[in-house]
């Protein structure tokens, strides 16, 4: 039986730190490669310590649009605050 490590170095051809520092150079967020590459995210962040890849990440800012969070709609309780400003 293989692990996801080797299935992703075998799948790739490259070492799975290679593979992970290769998407966190495109730009993409931890979420987005672990979703990618079919891990747990409690995992593969603990992956990322364990092979020292968090450092390969880019901040927010410098992210791919499709890996930053948007947050839509109102901040929690000022909808709440307004519509009782209202009444």
């Amino acid at each position: 039986m293989t692990t996801k490590i080797q299935a992703v170095r075998k799948e790739f051809d490259e070492p799975f730190r290679d593979v992970v520092k290769g998407f966190a150079e495109m730009g993409y967020s931890r979420m987005a490669t672990a979703e990618i590459l079919e891990f747990n995210l409690s995992y593969f962040r603990t992956l990322c310590v364990r092979f020292d890849l968090h450092k390969y990440f880019k901040p927010q800012k410098e992210m791919r649009d499709e890996c930053k969070h948007f947050f839509v709609g109102w901040p929690k309780g000022k909808k709440e605050q307004q519509d009782k400003a209202r009444s």
